[in-house]
């Protein structure tokens, strides 16, 4: 075998070869020699002859038995007791084997604690053959296999592992604090108060060894753990491969530097091989590689991240507390959405210009709610190189809907690796950017009376950018008569001394931005609607009422209103005393009718919940009127008349859809 010092410098040369050459080399290869250089030997060996333990469980009950088949020696009682008791037994005698039966291991609120011991091998039957497992919620860490001070050497294997219990995030399924050179394999977690397998190298010497390096878990099954599928904390040189991660609340795989406050504070993640695994519906970043150097991922897929944590990643790398990330390798990787919505923001997130001369080779990270690449990172290498700029967005259109506001919309660009964003051009200046899924802008900061000429370009993830597409103009309308148009929301300011505001200040009830319920005083008031579907309503004097963008429902008060409609389909209704001068630029002009009085009552807040109270309220009638049309097809007069008035010989007595009273 060749020498490890060796196959490290080897390691270095080759990526520090791929760099500088910009020569194609068999990738293949790379990672042949990377995982010589840093898994060790993936074997593991403990010796041919090494003795074994057959652990039975005596029937239904809490009786454990676990019985030597090379000496005459047993040990009998719970499991914790029977499984600790011969692996101290075994580590005395220079290594050796746990097996457990066919069957349901039950810790109950016990936990296995093993401490300083070496070539040991826990094997059962097979996933789902032989399940080992606890359930408690006390305020410690209870992982099933909690293994401290210094193990080397453990294997488990061809289990099902279940630590119940409340949530707690550094309780997990199998802890590694410390230790070297172990195995997870075939193992199967269903279950954990925090996350599901850890590799902790962050501990100091004497009580933890100071290391969790050249480790494996591979062929693993992750499912349902409220935090990181597999965490590598300053843990160096290990193997993460063809593993199978679902549902996880935290990060799917998680490479991680230690604390800051940590006993060797701020230890990198270095060296590690991450491979062909599968993760799908992280709660956070698929993979993450946080202030880690020199690792590998490769050929895994990414899918359907960030369903718990918005904004996070298919892989993400970060450097944090000054701690770099550099020489990382990211090839043959594949992460996508395919949910509706996506939740998964990009593909591959290089998000700190501390992530150092990262290689990204022959990825794909199409699909992404964003888009496949945000590159914030120094000196990244493509493989080929990514000196291709998008093309240009197509098909901008301009369009003025106020006064206040101009719309934008265009056809997507195109990038060999992925848009990451627009940049929006008024005037030939740039007045703000939007991610790459995004196909339209509204401007708001436009003035009435003005024409503005709009472009747009695209950039993809390492900043090459698109020519600018062909210009859009637009003509911002004049305002309204007698309206603020630079206003939005209450068009009445306090300290006027102008006639109309007379001290009067209308009131908003409800969300100012949108399905917005503005109401006059009884004063003379200027009211101007927000940008949003709006009910305004002037109550009393002579109001000034001016709708602004969206289809809003105007209503005038009983004094002598002026009525100005904006841009969209806007249906003033009145009752009070006239004249009222109404001027809408798109809709209808109306007396008060079944529907607008409806919608009227409905804009205002309840005053209790339904079945709670009641009061009085001419609305109910006018829903109920509405009932009776829609149940009989007849409009409300004509049931009055037919039903009542007639009926009763009260030949004096009208419908009225007005609010005078009839001579």
């Amino acid at each position: 075998m060749i020498a490890i010092a060796g196959l490290v410098r080897l390691q270095s040369n080759l990526l520090s070869t791929l760099r500088s050459s910009r020569v194609r080399i068999s990738m293949t290869a790379a990672l042949l020699l990377l995982a010589a250089g840093i898994s060790r030997d993936i074997a593991h060996p403990v010796g041919a002859a090494s003795p074994t333990f057959q652990v039975t469980r005596e029937g239904n009950t809490s009786t454990y038995h676990a019985t030597s088949s090379t000496s005459t020696e047993s040990f009998s009682g719970s499991l914790k007791f029977v499984v600790e008791e011969a692996t101290y037994w075994l580590d005395a005698d220079g290594g050796g084997s746990l097996v457990f039966a066919a069957g349901d291991f039950n810790l109950g609120s016990d936990w296995l604690e093993i401490e300083a011991v070496s070539d040991i091998v826990y094997a059962g039957q097979g996933i789902d053959v032989t399940t080992i497992r606890n359930s408690t919620s006390e305020s410690r860490d209870t992982e099933v296999f909690d293994f401290g001070g210094g193990v080397d050497r453990i294997t488990i294997r061809d289990m099902t592992v279940s630590a119940g219990g409340s949530q707690r995030n550094t309780s997990d399924a199998i802890d590694f604090d410390g230790g070297d050179d172990s195995v997870v394999e075939r193992v199967k977690i269903v279950a954990s108060r925090g996350r599901g397998i850890v590799f902790d190298g962050k501990d100091d010497v004497p009580t933890a060894g100071g290391t969790a390096d050249g480790n494996i878990v591979r062929d693993c099954i992750i499912t349902g753990v409220p935090q990181d599928g597999i965490q590598l904390l300053a843990s160096n040189g290990n193997r993460i491969e063809n593993c199978q991660i679902f549902d996880t609340g935290g990060h799917g795989i998680n490479v991680n530097k230690s604390s800051t406050s940590a006993d060797q504070p701020d230890k990198p993640s270095n060296d590690n091989l991450v491979l062909g695994n599968t993760i799908t519906n992280a709660g956070q970043h698929g993979i993450r590689i946080r202030s880690g150097s020199r690792n590998v991922l490769s050929g895994n897929t990414v899918l359907d991240s960030s369903d718990d944590v918005s904004s996070r990643d298919g892989i993400n790398l970060v450097s944090d507390d000054s701690i770099v990330c550099d020489d990382n390798l990211i090839e043959l990787n594949t992460a996508s959405d395919n949910q509706s919505p996506k939740t998964q923001r990009y593909g591959l997130n290089i998000s700190s210009s501390e992530c150092h001369r990262t290689l990204v080779d022959n990825n794909d990270f199409a699909g992404n709610r964003i888009a496949e690449i945000n590159d914030n990172g120094t000196d990244t290498n493509y493989l080929p190189d990514d000196n291709e700029s998008p093309t240009s967005p197509t098909r901008l259109e301009a369009t003025a809907v106020s006064y206040t506001r101009v719309d934008l919309t265009w056809t997507a660009a195109t990038d060999n690796i992925g848009v990451a964003g627009y940049a929006i051009y008024r005037d030939g200046v740039a007045i703000d950017i939007v991610d790459g899924a995004t196909l339209a802008y509204s401007d708001t900061t436009v003035a009435a009376s003005t024409t503005y000429s709009y472009a747009v370009d695209a950039f993809d993830g390492v900043g090459n950018r698109s020519a600018r597409s062909a210009p859009a103009a637009a003509n911002t309308p004049d305002p309204p008569p007698n309206c603020q148009a630079d206003v939005e929301g209450v068009g009445c300011d306090p300290t006027d001394d102008g006639p109309l505001c007379d001290g009067k200040v209308a009131t908003i009830v409800g969300d100012a931005d949108g399905d917005g319920l503005i109401v006059g005083t009884a004063g003379d008031d200027v009211i101007t609607g927000t940008s949003g579907p709006d009910v305004i309503r002037g109550l009393g004097g002579d109001d000034k009422i001016c709708a602004l963008d969206g289809n809003d429902l105007i209503s005038g008060g009983p004094g002598n209103d002026w009525i100005h409609g904006g841009p969209g389909r806007d249906r003033a209704v009145f009752g009070g005393e006239l004249p009222v001068v109404v001027n809408l630029l798109a809709g209808t002009a109306t007396g008060q009718g079944t529907d607008e009085l409806i919608a009227i009552g409905l804009a205002r807040p309840r005053l209790f919940a339904p079945g709670t109270n009641w009061d009085y309220s001419h609305t109910n009638y006018v829903i109920l009127g509405r009932a009776l049309e829609r149940a009989t097809g007849r409009p409300m007069a004509a049931l009055l008349r037919e039903r009542v008035l007639d009926p009763l010989g009260l030949k004096n007595t009208v419908s009225s859809s007005t609010a005078s009273i009839p001579e």
